[in-house]
């Protein structure tokens, strides 16, 4: 994926972040016709806040804020070659600009709870 789709992702979480966040560690998948996203927000102290703990904003708007994600994404995962679609992208973003993206092409369906658990552990530390 270009710079732009990352862009317009972080843009569209900017609405909903708190005033002084650290970093941001978006989670998308998409098994067979259905995804799921989600994002942990470290306010600076090295614990991360799941998205859905966050009381300024409701599930209602959340739902609707990773309706508009799946859009950009999926307009570009469409364009993908079967051999380069993933399964899993996981965008990690720093208050300073910093990011980095990364892609798991592993079948995920058989075992998403596990490989969930797994994730959270290597990401959220």
């Amino acid at each position: 994926m270009n710079e732009k789709i990352y862009q317009k992702i972080v843009d569209a979480l900017q609405e909903v972040l708190p005033d002084k966040w650290e970093r941001i560690v978006f989670y998308v998948n998409y098994i067979g016709d259905s995804y799921s996203i989600k994002y942990y927000v470290d306010l600076g102290n090295g614990e991360y806040i799941d998205c859905f703990e966050f009381d300024s904003i409701s599930n209602i708007q959340l739902v609707r804020l990773f309706m508009r994600i799946d859009k950009i994404i999926s307009k570009e995962l469409d364009h993908l070659d079967q051999k380069s679609k993933w399964n899993v992208m996981t965008m990690i973003v720093n208050s300073n600009g910093d990011f980095k993206a990364d892609y798991d092409y592993s079948d995920i369906t058989e075992n998403f709870v596990a490989y969930e658990e797994k994730w959270k552990k290597h990401y959220l530390k």
